[in-house]
């Protein structure tokens, strides 16, 4: 009915053929609804589930990866790949299965074969900002056998501080900037950003320290690149 809607709460909880999503993930239930509406799977709800699982799955755009709680490396977050995430997904609807109703397991389907949907929504539902692994109170993480603390502040920001000069005559393109900063990360065992956020945040950590903005006429080698003029790594 038009503009009619149920609380589930009011009434002591969900009991349609949904149920085992409900008790399972019942904040995003609340939030975003039922897994599957108007015949389509709720790929908002689906996303956000993945996160209310114990292992706490976010995504860190920056670096364009998820990360989990791994609780047998005292809580740090550990990364994982897409392809996981994924197969997460489709195991959660196996898992639901056990106890669904005969008419969902059809709407079952689109579920198991929209998991690379829920993975790619989970990039938006659930982001984390910039300082979730940086700062006071940001979380450790453990990345290739080794705890990794979180650094006082984003690496692109003591990438600037401890390599970059402005410089007369000099020349910093973007690829050798992008170059210089991931050796940077890796000598300090500083998780790197990727390409995109690196240079959208270097651009504006520039802008702000020597008030250079990103240029596309520079002239390196014989060719045109973008970078910045006046800049050179220490």
């Amino acid at each position: 009915m038009e503009g009619f809607s149920v609380d589930y709460h009011q009434f002591g909880g969900y009991s349609g053929p949904w149920s085992w999503w409900q008790r399972k993930f019942p904040e995003s239930f609340r939030i975003y609804g039922e897994p599957i509406r108007w015949a389509e799977p709720n790929l908002d709800f689906l996303a956000a589930a993945l996160g209310e699982l114990p292992p706490g799955l976010v995504y860190h755009p920056a670096e364009d990866r998820f990360y989990f709680k791994d609780y047998l490396h005292k809580c740090a977050y550990r990364p994982t790949s897409n392809d996981r995430v994924e197969a997460l997904a489709r195991k959660l609807v196996v898992e639901s299965l056990k106890e669904a109703p005969g008419s969902i397991k059809e709407a079952s389907r689109l579920l198991f074969q929209s998991a690379r949907g829920w993975m790619e929504r989970s990039k938006a539902i659930l982001a984390v900002e910039g300082h979730f692994f940086t700062g006071e109170g940001g979380h450790r993480r453990w990345i290739e056998g080794r705890f990794v603390e979180a650094p006082q502040k984003p690496s692109v920001v003591l990438f600037a501080e401890n390599c970059i000069q402005r410089k007369k005559g000099c020349i910093l393109s973007a690829p050798d900037a992008y170059q210089f900063y991931s050796e940077f990360c890796s000598n300090h065992g500083i998780p790197a950003d990727k390409k995109t956020a690196f240079r959208i945040n270097f651009a504006k950590e520039v802008k702000k320290r020597w008030k250079l903005g990103l240029r596309n006429d520079l002239k390196v080698g014989g060719k045109t690149l973008q970078g910045w003029g006046e800049l050179a790594v220490e």
